[in-house]
């Protein structure tokens, strides 16, 4: 097993990757004693695949447990699935002796965090994902919150895990577009902070989509050590953090525009990372030639870039109401070059219309 320790002012806590850790993840919770009572909150698809069966081990080791679930997908994460959420643990009698465990992908992760966030002020949260992305990127760090029908993640709050566990042998049930989501933030993190993992990336492709746990393992390690890194020199994305919206700026946008069930978010934040390299590439910062290392990743992995379709005037229309808008001007990550970014440069309407018809 390899484990990290994410460690802030406010919280510090293990981040535990091993293939065949689901298994004993009933025994694990028993003897952390993080609680009470326990409540599952997964989506109907990961609910069955393995959150009956947690429920059911949990339960033979002594442990008070329940399993709640929503509708799988983007489109579900919304106040009314949180309300629900809620209303359900107020119905078993939840109090602030229960922990909330999130088995899922990213979207539950986000919307079980927030909910443990604010149920009667804030109880403790477990982190289970069972996604390459939410492994990698979204389990890590306390960001919890849902989405609104004109905007993406634009209410929630900062809530750190009690732990993290990582299972790489659970994606051995997800589809290709699965791992290919999950690759797109591990191709942002390579951009941003270490060009050595887009080498590793470009020469473990194949084993990547053959669901190889020991590649995947350590692909999944060298991600998480790189999100452990930066959160802990910035809880709060007031500085360093903001390097990890790579991409972000105009993928969230492209999401509310296109529809959350129409693009996935790791196909949208390919696409934000491709505009941000070449807006890179425009104002002076990166070299065509690693722009071109980056957008011919993104293409090999299975990513369409192509902007054919959509209005340049609604994707700066919607990006100007994110929450990275510093002081009404549109702020963008950019790259240095390869592995180094320059945080919260400004970029105009012109170069962003310029680069996206350019893609079209």
């Amino acid at each position: 097993m390899k484990t990290l320790t994410l460690t802030l002012d406010s919280a510090s806590y293990p981040i535990m990757i091993d293939a065949g850790l689901m298994k004993g993840v009933a025994a694990l919770l028993k003897k952390e004693n993080l609680g009470g009572r326990y409540v599952i909150i997964s989506d109907s698809t990961v609910a069955k695949l393995y959150g009956t069966d947690l429920e059911q081990s949990m339960k033979k080791e002594g442990l008070d447990v329940s399993l709640l679930s929503f509708p799988a997908g983007e489109e579900h994460k919304h106040l009314k699935t949180y309300t629900a959420l809620q209303e359900q643990l107020f119905e078993l009698g939840c109090d602030r002796s229960t922990t909330i465990i999130a088995l899922g992908g990213g979207v539950v992760g986000d919307v079980a965090g927030f909910v443990a966030a604010t149920y009667m002020r804030g109880i403790p949260v477990v982190q289970i994902p069972t996604t390459l992305l939410a492994m990698v990127d979204a389990s890590i760090g306390g960001k919890t919150g849902v989405d609104l029908e004109t905007g993406k993640n634009i209410v929630g709050v900062f809530h750190q895990p009690r732990m993290v566990l990582i299972d790489p042998e659970v994606l051995g049930s997800l589809e290709a577009d699965e791992i290919k989501n999950g690759l797109a933030e591990c191709v942002k993190h390579g951009c941003i902070a270490d060009v050595t993992l887009l080498d590793f990336i470009e020469s473990k492709m194949d084993a990547f989509f053959a669901g190889n746990a020991s590649v995947l393992a350590e692909l999944i390690v060298r991600n998480c050590s790189i999100k452990v890194d930066v959160v802990m020199q910035d809880e709060k994305e007031s500085g360093i953090r903001k390097m990890l919206n790579y991409g972000h700026t105009f993928g969230h946008a492209l999401e509310v525009s296109r529809g959350y069930a129409t693009i996935s978010h790791g196909a949208a934040i390919a696409l934000g990372m491709v505009v941000a390299a070449r807006l890179s590439v425009s104002v002076g910062r990166l070299s065509k030639l690693e722009c071109d290392r980056q957008i011919a990743l993104l293409e090999r992995i299975g990513f369409k870039i192509t902007l054919a379709d959509d209005s340049v005037e609604d994707i700066i229309k919607l990006m100007k109401k994110d929450k990275k808008m510093i002081d009404g001007a549109l702020k963008f990550v950019l790259l240095e070059r390869l592995g180094k970014v320059d945080l919260d440069v400004a970029v105009t309407d012109a170069d962003i219309a310029a680069v996206m018809r350019g893609m079209a």
